[in-house]
């Protein structure tokens, strides 16, 4: 906003008088530029003037801020009022012609979009509206095609699901979640990922799989899993059902013996067939479960030997099934095929931990249970030791520190040499040692915050299980060899405070990074991992689905229960616009209006701390509404208007601008409206922007098109509308580990040209080479 804007009141306006000031102000055209740029009949419904009045009152306010014609030197002229907000990398700074800028928008664009997605033949577990049922994730899409029609979505189709839920992971455990749509196009080929398990993932080469590495765990394309990678499958899939059981734990052993046996007649007043019966187990309580699978292996389906227990399965149906009820009580079973006279076999084999788990459902005087209670427990990916680790040494070095009596935890030695797994006991004790380390360190923090004894900062130093020396020395700016002198005679020059506040600063970063590894460790434990055999591209031609569900972005599926599956950058700018100018920021607030349910307050306070900020303070700054439709999100932004100047705000951000018009207005027949209103929207974006001299940010999603055969097939979504708006376009594409590569793909002002940048714990910053 000009200086001669900021001056000029309402009712400087000719024929504005103070009673029209107050409509205006009213419905949010507070300053003259908001009625500049107003629409003759927006300003005529929003304030209730007559079309007269409104064209009249624009016209003067064009005249009385001049309005009019401008030489390329007065353009000049205004554009020095436009400001930058650093992104927090430098590289990426310089790639944007020096940080974000205001009085525009900014748009981020990056692979979250449609292609993720399954083989036709995946089998999916579901509930509707109550009864769990276990089908391929063709056939369901065909049952509710059938039911509510197949609706053209951007390269491919939806069928709409109502009532329709599955079963995901949330982060912490396996829930039930509501899915309103399956999505399917056509793909030329796919990737099969075969485990040694015997599972066999069929999938795209963008959907994501969990994957644990030294790193921790984390979502990893499909494309970028190799073989020897660990990919996560629920340890458990259990959920509550109200249910009264039809059958009682008698007849649940019955049904097991029987099914394994082959036998058609099952059980009178049961569901008929081995279908119907299996549907009844799967959805009965544990203990039917468990009588079920007992009955199973002691009469015909199983054997239990020295080494391991195996189920046999005669046709696939019931492989799968069989598989599904071990995960409920637990267990986490091995597959492999055999071809018996031209017939597909499976023997599921359960070993480890899981064996004694079935060992315990048979009957004590069974021979099988008598001669073989014996279990060997190697189950954890000795991948996580590196983790563990370097984890460890980052925290408190490679040894004790020396005279340190309080720090009795040690990180116990591993030997996982030619050992593809680790026991749980030894991961478990890992995760003791970091709890242990966690309740003295947030001791220690306490004590630095409440203590202000000079002797009593130099007694807590010595209860600290790491070297000092180094921290002290950047504090001071001393060398190592005079800051381990000065801790020798415990004189700090008087500059304890100085060092007191360093050393709290350093403590919270580790504290957090405790916090964050234990999380992993725990999520680690609760989940099974599966090893990756190998990866193979192969041709499909045929149709890949995926089941969208809001606020997870998974679902569990596959022949063996898997878990199937830019917003950094935004979070970021919301604690980076609160910096003062001279450290890249504008010393403001923020607006963070989610459509997705990807905001995270956790990731705030790591970046705040990261970038020196109160952490209170900080969130404080940051206005979140999570906008759930589309005349929401339009609803909120028009509210701008008048919030963004009252409350000093300086950054908008709406991640993502495209979700809710792209999930509403399916299909070519809604594709005109869709634009409109997107149009509409983004150009109130721009014009707060303007007005107010602050910076927008909106994230895009993008889609794959599957014409293009050379260059990116990846497209943003919006058209033409989205593509001609934003002052800035750039487009986010994954690298190795940690970075990111971004691409300036549109910007009048700028070069074509990419930048590297790396996402850490405490935020974005330039990759460290």
């Amino acid at each position: 906003m000009s200086e001669k804007t900021k001056t000029v009141k309402l009712t400087d306006i000719p024929g504005v008088t103070p009673s029209i000031a107050e409509k205006l102000e009213a419905s949010g055209f507070t300053t003259p530029w908001a009625i500049v740029v107003a629409r003759v009949d927006e300003l005529a419904e929003k304030t209730g003037l007559p079309q007269s009045t409104a064209e009249r009152i624009i016209e003067n306010a064009r005249k009385i801020l001049g309005i009019t014609f401008k030489t390329a030197k007065e353009i000049k002229a205004e554009r020095m009022s436009v400001k930058k907000l650093t992104t927090g990398s430098k590289n990426l700074d310089d790639l944007l012609g020096g940080g974000i800028e205001t009085r525009t928008i900014t748009e981020f664009f990056g692979e979250y979009g449609s292609g993720k997605c399954v083989a036709k033949d995946t089998p999916i577990a579901y509930l509707n509206p109550q009864f769990l049922d276990i089908t391929s994730i063709e056939e369901l899409y065909e049952k509710y095609r059938e039911m509510s029609g197949e609706e053209v979505f951007e390269e491919g189709f939806i069928v709409r699901t109502p009532n329709l839920k599955i079963l995901a992971y949330d982060g912490e455990e396996i829930r039930i979640a509501e899915a309103p749509y399956i999505y399917r196009e056509k793909v030329r080929r796919i990737l099969v990922i075969k485990t040694d398990s015997g599972n066999i993932i069929r999938v795209t080469g963008k959907h994501p799989l969990l994957v644990l590495n030294n790193e921790g765990i984390d979502w990893r394309k499909a494309s970028e899993i190799k073989p020897g990678d660990w990919i996560a499958t629920p340890s458990k899939i259990d959920f509550n059902t109200n249910l009264n059981p039809t059958i009682g734990e008698k007849d649940a052993y019955y049904i097991g013996s029987r099914v394994a046996r082959g036998e058609n007649n099952l059980l009178p007043g049961v569901n008929s067939g081995e279908n119907g019966v299996l549907k009844t187990i799967l959805n009965a309580p544990i203990n039917i479960v468990k009588n079920f699978i007992a009955g199973y292996v002691e009469n015909g389906g199983g054997k239990v030997d020295a080494e391991n227990i195996e189920l046999i399965a005669e046709n696939e149906k019931l492989a799968v099934v069989l598989t599904y009820l071990l995960r409920r009580i637990g267990v986490s079973p091995v597959i492999e095929r055999e071809n018996i006279g031209g017939r597909v076999r499976y023997r599921i084999i359960i070993d480890g931990r899981d064996k004694l788990t079935i060992i315990n459902l048979l009957a004590e005087d069974n021979e099988l249970y008598r001669t073989n209670h014996y279990v060997n427990e190697n189950n954890v990916p000795n991948t996580i030791m590196e983790f563990i680790g370097k984890t460890y040494r980052t925290l408190v070095g490679v040894g004790r520190k020396p005279g340190n009596p309080l720090m009795k935890t040690r990180l116990p030695k591993i030997k996982v040499h030619n050992r593809k797994y680790v026991s749980m006991e030894e991961v478990e004790k890992a995760l003791e040692v970091f709890e242990e380390l966690r309740r003295e360190l947030t001791s220690i923090e306490n004590s630095l915050i409440d203590e202000n004894s000079h002797q009593d900062l130099y007694n807590i130093i010595d209860k600290l299980p790491y070297s000092t020396t180094r921290i002290i020395a950047e504090t001071l700016k001393i060398p190592l060899s005079r800051a381990r002198r000065c801790l020798k005679k415990r004189d700090l020059n008087g500059r304890e405070k100085e060092v007191r506040e360093a050393l709290l600063k350093d403590l919270k970063w580790r504290i957090e990074l405790l916090n964050k590894t234990i999380s992993i460790l725990k999520k680690i434990l609760v989940l099974k991992w599966d090893r990756v055999r190998s990866v193979e591209e192969v041709e499909y031609n045929d149709y890949v689905y995926d089941v969208v569900v809001p606020g997870y972005g998974n679902f569990i599926g596959g022949f063996m229960p898997v878990i199937l599956h830019n917003t950094q950058i935004c979070h970021q700018l919301a604690v980076n616009v609160q910096l003062p100018p001279e450290k890249g920021g504008l010393s403001g607030r923020a607006v963070y209006v989610d459509t997705e349910g990807t905001f995270r307050w956790e990731r705030i306070e790591a970046m705040a701390r990261g970038v020196g900020l109160n952490v209170d303070e900080a969130m404080e700054n940051i206005f979140y509404q999570r906008a759930y439709n589309s005349d929401h999100q339009i609803s909120i932004i028009d509210d701008l208007f008048r919030f963004v100047p009252e409350n000093n705000v300086k950054l908008v951000i709406v991640d993502s601008v495209t979700s809710h018009f792209r999930a509403e207005y399916p299909g070519r027949e809604h594709l005109a409206l869709r634009q409109q209103r997107l149009n509409a929207h983004l150009h109130q974006l721009v014009k707060l922007a303007e007005i107010y001299n602050i910076a927008v940010v909106v994230t895009n999603q993008v889609m794959a098109r599957p014409d293009v055969f050379y260059g990116d097939p990846t497209q943003p979504i919006g058209g033409h509308v989205l593509a001609h708006t934003p002052g800035v376009r750039v487009q986010l594409r994954k690298a190795r580990g940690n970075k990111r590569i971004a691409r300036v793909v549109d910007a009048p002002h700028l070069p074509e040209g990419e930048a590297v940048f790396a996402i850490l714990e405490d935020g974005i910053r330039d990759p460290e080479e």
